[in-house]
């Protein structure tokens, strides 16, 4: 399921709460950072196919996350990096597209929906045999979010190998760095899971009768620290990449490997962000972070 623009039906009252949320926005009535409530899951009564646009759904609340011109350099820019990145063999099988992902909040209370990544890859022709997601952050989330909307994607219910988040610094007294979080999955992918999941997407259903528990922190540093924290979401430890102020002022770029089986490649694959994708970031961060302190 691929969709280049967002159509909600017309008659229905989604809609109305959807554009009140942008009107919001766009009247600067809320802080243009800030995520704007849409409604809740249980609110919506028509069926809209699991299509709720260009969302966050955390815990059945389906919240609006205003674009900056930051998240949409950062997205574009690394996209194209990730690509130039890949070699030729894998680029002529391997292609990224704006796409639906079907997501199942396994963690976060059981809402289920179709969900727009920043940015992502698919095998061949076909659409739905996704293999790798990206997700940039900045300002919207928090800690426990960022891990769950990576986690989301690699559940059995997904065929995604590979979920990379790249985050960034939310002010401007704190400095410019960079983190990037690669998280792999650690269990089969189950088609007839999946194809259950849309078949309840397309029938209206909002959430499955199942949201699993877990008593561990979901903070960056800890699942640094314990590895063994990212087993109890049947997914790798993950691999946090820093890039400090420093690497900035020596010119460097974010060199990072992810393994070739990804892209049924036998060797593992080199992924450069160059230097001057950084800088492009760095110099909107800036301006944006000043003027909205």
């Amino acid at each position: 399921m691929t969709h280049d623009s967002f159509h909600i039906k017309e008659s229905s009252t989604y809609k109305q709460l959807y554009e009140s949320a942008k009107e919001k926005d766009q009247q600067h009535i809320i802080h243009p950072d800030e995520p704007i409530v849409v409604c809740r899951l249980n609110d919506i009564k028509e069926n809209l196919e699991g299509d709720y646009g260009r969302v966050k759904i955390f815990y059945d609340t389906i919240y609006l996350h205003p674009e900056s011109q930051v998240h949409a350099i950062a997205k574009c820019k690394i996209l194209v990096d990730i690509n130039r990145s890949l070699p030729d063999t894998v680029r002529s099988s391997y292609f990224d597209a704006s796409m639906l992902v079907p997501v199942f909040n396994k963690y976060a209370c059981g809402g289920i929906h179709f969900k727009y990544p920043d940015f992502n890859f698919f095998k061949g022709h076909n659409v739905e045999n996704l293999v790798l997601v990206g997700e940039i952050v900045f300002r919207h989330e928090t800690e426990k979010q960022i891990l769950l909307e990576s986690i989301h994607y690699l559940t059995e219910y997904t065929p995604i190998q590979l979920a990379i988040t790249v985050v960034l610094p939310r002010h401007f007294y704190t400095g410019f760095r960079m983190q990037l979080i690669l998280m792999h999955r650690d269990i089969e992918f189950d088609p007839e899971k999946r194809n259950l999941l849309i078949s309840l997407l397309e029938n209206g259903e909002k959430k499955i009768d199942e949201c699993t528990k877990y008593d561990c922190p979901l903070n960056i540093l800890e699942w640094k620290k314990n590895q063994s924290l990212a087993a109890m979401f049947n997914v790798k430890p993950i691999k946090v990449i820093e890039y400090s102020e420093d690497d900035f002022y020596q010119g460097n770029p974010i060199k990072f490997d992810i393994p070739g089986s990804i892209f049924d490649y036998s060797e593992s694959i080199k992924i450069t962000i160059e230097f001057e994708t950084i800088q492009a970031i760095k110099l909107e961060w800036e301006k944006h972070t000043k003027r909205y302190p």
